[in-house]
């Protein structure tokens, strides 16, 4: 039973992976809007029977729960298909994209304790895209004015303590995990909210 339950969720999210693929920013289109209802309908069709197997095989993890969120942000919050200008329907869609990878991460985490593996969902982030190209430019800058050996040893650790003193702080303060979010949310991937971040490493 717990089998056919992981071989389900694996296909569900891999399929609800796919469609955020479809619907990233950098590749939205209006006319996407009719063919991406269908395959949220076909996924929100068969959720019911996959939450009650959950709730049957794992009870005792949240993989119940997220299932069920997802359910109904399938179920109850698609957007409304008849917004007046295109800007809106792209901008309606966009909200609707950031709550479903929330679900999906949710549900990736959840579906951990029975050994499923799915891929983080990695949005097209121009400001991160920036972000790293400043720091690039950064470090060259300071490569190139600080001269000594040593200086540039004290920079580098100063740098990875920095990164290391916030990435533990995430670990140990869920409130210095909001904070640090708050600060970087506009470079940071959907996932990172709970692993270590590539920046740290």
């Amino acid at each position: 039973m717990t089998q056919v339950l992981a071989a389900d969720s694996r296909f569900l999210a891999l399929e609800l992976y796919r469609i955020l693929k479809d619907i990233d920013a950098a590749r939205w289109r209006n006319d996407l809007e009719t063919a991406v209802r269908e395959r949220l309908a076909r996924l929100e069709a068969n959720m019911p029977h996959l939450v009650v197997r959950a709730q049957q095989t794992a009870p005792h993890t949240d993989l119940p729960n997220r299932l069920a969120a997802l359910s109904e942000l399938l179920r109850d919050r698609v957007p409304h298909p008849h917004w007046p200008t295109h800007e809106e329907v792209a901008s309606k869609w966009a909200e609707y994209r950031a709550q479903l990878i929330t679900a999906y991460e949710d549900l990736a985490r959840s579906l951990r304790t029975i050994s499923v593996h799915v891929p983080s969902v990695r949005p097209t982030n121009y400001a991160r895209n920036i972000f790293h190209v400043a720091t690039a430019g950064l470090s060259v800058a300071l490569i190139a004015l600080v001269s000594s050996r040593g200086g540039l040893i004290a920079l580098a650790a100063f740098f990875a303590a920095s990164a290391w003193t916030m990435e533990t702080s995430r670990r140990f303060s869920p409130r210095a995990n909001e904070f640090l979010l708050r600060v970087f949310g506009k470079v940071a991937h959907p996932h990172e909210r709970f692993h270590v971040n590539s920046a740290t490493w």
